[in-house]
């Protein structure tokens, strides 16, 4: 990127350096430098949403935030969110919890994301009652762990009772595997709920957002690595919008209804609904297939791939109804169905089939009053200094190692410097307190009211572990632990020291 490891310009030992310093420029300012930040924010877009609370000694204990592009993606794809926490992100032991979503693209995608000193009925509520108020909706359905609490505050915050839909809340699928012999549970019917099956959702992208944040970090450090995550994740948001939008995929079969799919979709949705075309084509036996009333058809279809099952189709030029039900779950139309429609000539794909979180344009839909003009401004400018770093370095590299040609660049840049402002000088008037003042603002003044929050000591860190087991859970993992036996007799109920059988021998 930059020619060599002699042009960053700082060794290890420099970046360590830099740390220990940034470190003790925070000091116990931390808490206070963080809200003073997010004020900032809020004051250059007021799309920006944040909230906290400080307990009777006036520490922090409860922070939420959402931008205006989280907010205006939980517009688009905010029907199904997993919630889930996640420990060892900053020195104070406070949880880090994302609300996660899915995109058009099938990735996860952040909505909002909090930090908590406990893990209990009122510091959930109080999040959940700040997502509300943030995002204006509920999400049709939320995913969770199986902790109490959660139970408790989904039920009462994401009510009727506030004048929005209720959110259908449902456990982990990994959970209710665990305790199928006991609880059988089936969500065929749910709407989306085929997103968001299980936390692990929110366990992939804690393990994304693991990959920045360090167990020793401020509050400051930790909201730099941040920025850094959500800056990776919509970059490959980008790269992937411009894939569906540039280029077309490879179509298999000579139904025109694949090429209209190939156009309406994104590229990884458009190839699950591929594999249900191809499927519809090669694996499906129509058994029984009634006549036209109405405008619809009635098909009985067995699946060849599927043993004794046989699925009720009732197709129309415009929609189809399966009794599988995996478009309610996942908003993908079924191979079923795709028979149904080649057989009474459907040529063009449905358009009530199709919604708008899975398609090529789903982000145009949104609310433009979400993002603001301010918010805008800043990201034109922050596209704009990058070329211009960019094109800096080409510069510079184009220059070589003449010694005339740098030193031309060299003295343009002092020019420009001085025309815009402020000059240019070798370095000396910009201080190490100025480099960290521009990374994570000024140092607050006068009386600070917002302290740094205590060490919290939650079941997730490496405090203490007290994660709710069930007794199946705890016999299967018992079963599992190997057997000591007696090395005379054999025996389980004893070790070859106190043997019966060694001490008659004596």
């Amino acid at each position: 990127m930059v020619g060599g490891y002699s042009n960053v310009g700082a060794t290890l030992r420099d970046f360590r350096n830099f740390n220990r310093d940034l470190k003790e420029y925070i000091g116990e300012r931390d808490g206070q430098m963080l809200i003073d930040k997010f004020k900032v924010f809020q004051e250059s877009s007021s799309s920006f949403y944040y909230a906290y609370e400080l307990d009777e000694a006036g520490r922090l204990t409860k922070l939420f935030w959402a931008d205006a592009i989280s907010r205006r993606n939980f517009e688009v794809y905010g029907d199904a969110v997993s919630f889930d926490a996640t420990f060892d992100t900053n020195k104070y032991n406070m949880i880090f919890a994302p609300f996660t979503g899915v995109d058009k693209h099938e990735k996860c995608i952040t909505f909002a994301a909090c930090l908590l000193s406990k893990e209990d009925v009122t510091h959930y509520k109080w999040v959940f009652d700040q997502f509300s108020t943030c995002m204006g909706r509920h999400p049709v359905v939320i995913v969770t762990d199986q902790c109490p609490a959660m139970k408790i505050v989904v039920s009462s915050s994401l009510s009727s009772k506030n004048g929005l839909v209720a959110t259908k809340h449902r456990l982990c699928m990994w959970h209710i595997m665990q305790k199928f012999p006991i609880k059988l549970a089936f969500f065929r019917d749910e709407p989306m709920f085929g997103l968001m099956r299980t936390t692990p959702r929110s366990e992939n992208e804690n393990f994304f957002f693991a990959q920045f944040h360090r167990q020793a970090d401020t509050l400051c450090e930790f909201w730099l690595r941040f920025q850094s995550a959500m800056e990776r994740q919509r970059n490959e948001t980008k790269r992937l919008d411009e894939e569906s939008k540039s280029s077309f995929p490879t179509t298999l079969s000579r139904w025109f209804i694949e090429d209209d799919a190939a156009d309406l979709f994104t590229r990884t949705v458009f190839y699950r609904v591929q594999e249900e075309i191809l499927a519809a084509c090669l694996d499906m036996q129509i058994k029984r297939m009634s006549e036209e009333i109405d405008g619809v058809t009635n098909f009985k279809i067995k699946d060849v791939k599927v043993k004794e099952k046989i699925f009720k189709v009732s197709v129309s030029k415009d929609h189809v109804v399966c009794s599988c039900k995996k478009f309610v779950m996942c908003g993908i139309v079924c191979r079923h169905s795709f028979c149904g429609m080649k057989q009474i000539g459907v040529t063009r794909f449905p358009r009530s089939l199709l919604l708008n979180r899975w398609s090529k344009i789903a982000d145009s839909g949104s609310s433009c009053d979400m993002i603001s003009t301010d918010y805008l401004k800043m990201e034109n400018v922050s596209l704009k200094l990058m070329n211009i770093w960019f094109d800096f370095r080409q510069v510079l590299n184009k220059a070589g190692l003449q010694m005339e040609a740098p030193e031309f660049v060299h003295k343009t840049v002092k020019q420009l410097g001085s025309e815009v402002g402020g000059g240019c000088t070798d370095g000396g008037g910009f201080s190490k307190k100025d480099h960290l003042a521009s990374l994570i603002g000024d140092q607050p003044q006068g009386e600070i009211t917002v302290l740094v929050p205590n060490v919290s000591k939650n079941k997730g860190n490496y405090f203490k572990s007290t994660r709710l087991i069930s007794e199946r859970e705890k016999t299967i993992t018992k079963s599992k632990k190997r057997i000591r036996k007696c090395k005379e007799c054999l025996a389980t109920t004893h070790d070859s020291r106190n043997c019966p059988k060694k001490k008659l021998q004596k």
